[in-house]
Formats: structure tokens, sequence, C-alpha cells
């Protein structure tokens, strides 16, 4: 509440836009970074962000992180600092994993102390304006091969120690494309339903176009992220390229997991026939059928809408699709096909 009062106070016409209240989430604790903020709330730096280089610090939050935060500090615990903003959480187990930093406790204690760092549980941060700053240090002075295996190092150990979505941005940062897609493949199924949906979408776009069309999974995920973004259209041509490499491989799980979200898509847009023909394709046989409600006339769409989207949810998830596509005998397969077939024939109304 106070951030929010702040902001209005000092950038009205910018504190209801995402992009700005986005840089100012990232401040959020930190009233010198909010404040520097909200005194350049142009759209030129609202869209440059801020996390990769000093260029998206205002000049006099970047001259203030170099003067009063970065220099008054010993040349040891500089070199910690710049090594720490490297890494998407410094807490001590990766500092000393990845740069051999045995008193990584107490350095960031020291950190700590002056407001320089923060702990969440068993997460390390260093406030946004301070990393952004480092980062841009260490890309001006350290060598590129150097800070590529530190990103290397920095994504063996967070995998290793079963945290895979921290390990994302280390990997795209070092071109690994097999092993990001990997890593997303294990964090992405927690993160859909924590509000990591932006995040998700970032790290995508971070992909290059010839490594998202080689893998029916990144294409499934960038597909969502297209349509949870209001862009149906292009959400669903991602769906059929990844349907079409799902069908050459014989994969019937990536099948399915690609026609329930093309369902679920024509759910969001009311079409009728192709809910029903994309649930038929997925062989969910009773959920197809409900679908029917959808095509016959007199029969309640707001109540289908909200039924449909409900099973739709249930069958993503791994029970939900066992219970979804569980066996029928061969006549009522054949029943289902034949009633809903002939509900989406042209003359059915």
């Amino acid at each position: 509440a106070e951030t929010d009062a702040f902001l209005r106070a000092r950038a009205p016409a910018l504190a209801d836009d995402p992009a700005f209240r986005e840089r100012a989430r990232a401040l959020a604790g930190w009233p010198l970074g909010l404040a520097a903020l909200a005194a350049d709330p142009s759209p030129q730096a609202v869209g440059r962000g801020l996390a990769s280089t000093s260029d998206a610090l205002p000049p006099a939050l970047a001259g203030f992180v170099a003067e009063e935060l970065v220099a008054p500090a010993d040349a040891e615990m500089q070199a910690f600092m710049l090594r720490a903003a490297q890494l998407e959480s410094p807490d001590p187990e990766a500092l000393r994993a990845v740069f051999d930093c045995d008193d990584a406790p107490a350095r960031l204690g020291w950190l700590a102390a002056r407001h320089l760092a923060r702990r969440a549980g068993e997460a390390w941060s260093l406030p946004a304006h301070l990393r952004a700053w480092l980062q841009a240090e260490a890309a001006r002075t350290v060598p590129a091969d150097e800070r590529r295996g530190w990103h290397r190092w920095a994504a063996e150990h967070y995998r290793a120690a079963g945290r895979d979505a921290l390990a994302i941005p280390h990997l795209l940062a070092c071109r690994d494309w097999a092993a990001a897609t990997q890593a997303c493949a294990v964090a992405f199924p927690r993160m859909r339903h924590d509000g990591s949906q932006d995040q998700i979408g970032r790290w995508l776009d971070a992909f290059p176009a010839e490594a998202v069309d080689r893998d029916p999974r990144l294409l499934v995920w960038h597909g969502t992220a297209l349509a949870r973004d209001g862009r149906l259209p292009a959400g669903l041509a991602a769906f059929d390229r990844a349907l079409a490499a799902y069908v050459r491989d014989g994969d019937r799980a990536g099948q399915f997991s690609v026609r329930v979200r093309q369902a679920n898509i024509a759910l969001a847009r009311q079409e009728a026939r192709p809910f029903a023909e994309y649930l038929l394709a997925a062989q969910v046989w009773e959920l197809a059928l409900g679908a029917l409600v959808f095509v016959m006339p007199g029969l309640g769409l707001i109540a289908a809408l909200s039924a449909g989207d409900r099973m739709l949810k249930q069958s993503l998830s791994s029970p939900g699709r066992a219970q979804m596509q569980a066996p029928l005998p061969a006549w009522r397969r054949a029943q289902a096909s034949a009633l809903i077939r002939g509900a989406l024939a042209p003359g059915f109304y």
C-alpha cells in the first residue's frame, strides 16, 4: 500500500502501466530505487527494464550505486559483490560451489547489515539496482569466456540441488539450449500455477526461434504463453506445429496435451464445433460427449462453458488425464464417436 501511494504521488500517469509496475515490483523494499524510478518515469526509461546493464539505471541512481554502495567496500568485498550479482540466488552453498567462497555467510551478513542483501527462506537476493550495476561491471571487466564458465557452474549447482528454475537463466546466458529446455521441462509445470507465467514468457523469448521450432515442448509452452496474452491465432499456430512433431514422433501424451490446449482456446473463443472436434481427436470421450451441449440448440452455453473449463483443467493433470482417457468398451467409443460426428455435421442445426 505504501509503494502504491508513493508511485501514484510521484508518477500518477504511469502508476497503472504494467511495464512500469513490473519495474517497481523489482524495487520493492528499496526506497532509493523507487524514488529514482519515479523521478524518471518516461516510457523510454520504463521500457529499458531493470535487470541487465547499468544503462537501465537512471543516471543519478547509477552514480549513487557506484559511489555510495560499491566504492566504500574494500577490494575483496567488491569482488565478492560482483560475483554474487551473477547468481540468481547468491546463497552460501551456491557461492561456495561456483566461486569457492568459504566465507560467503559472513560476507552476506555484512551486506545484509547494510541493507545490500536480503534473505527469504533459503534464497538470497541483492537489490535490483545494485545487481544491475554489478552485472554491467562484470560485462565490462570480466572476459566473456570466464562469465560463461560461471553460468555453467551455477546451472550445474542449481540443477543438482533440484532448483531447475534458478538454473534456467544461467543456461540461457551460456546458450546451452538443450539443457535449458530440459530445465524448463522440470520447472515450468511447477510454475504454471504460482503466478510465474510472465517469467516463463520472458525465458521463452530468450530462446532463438530455431530452438523453439526444434522442440515441441517449447512450442507448447510458447503457444500457451501467446494464448495467455490474448494472441489466440498465434498460439494455435504454435500448437499446430507442436502437434505435427508429436504425431511424427508417435508421442501420444504430447498429442493429448496439445489437443486439450487447443480445446481450451476454442472454449475461450466460445467456438463450439472446434471445441468438440479437439476433444474427439484427443479421445477424451466422455468430455467430448459433454461438449455436445455447445452444439445442441436450447441448452445453456454459460453453464457449459463453466463445466468445460473445470474439466479441461482437470484433464491437464496426470491423474485427470488418466481418468479422462480411461478405456471404454468398444461399443461405447463407437457410440460416442458417432454421436459427436453427427452433432458436428453441417446439417445438424
